[in-house]
């Protein structure tokens, strides 16, 4: 039989897991959605208040990527496993 061929990620796919890592990293350490929006993923929002930040939709993007995030670190990481 023929091995697999290497999994390797493209360069975008590299940074979005990057990214979900650092992401899943925050939010362990304890900041909130707003900090890992502002401060991560989003830097130009920086200074938002609560209120602006509640009607972006940054936000929920934001909440979507941290649920990636903790699917992955919960077992889904297995699925970048598969060709």
């Amino acid at each position: 039989a023929k091995p697999a061929a290497p999994l390797r990620p493209s360069v975008l796919q590299h940074q979005r897991l990057a990214l979900l890592l650092r992401v899943l990293d925050a939010s362990r350490a304890g900041a909130g959605n707003r900090e890992i929006g502002t401060g991560i993923v989003y830097p130009w929002l920086a200074g938002t208040d609560a209120t602006a930040w509640k009607a972006t939709g940054e936000r929920r993007r934001v909440q979507r990527r941290l649920a990636e995030a903790r699917d992955l670190a919960a077992g889904g990481y297995r699925g970048l496993l598969k060709p």
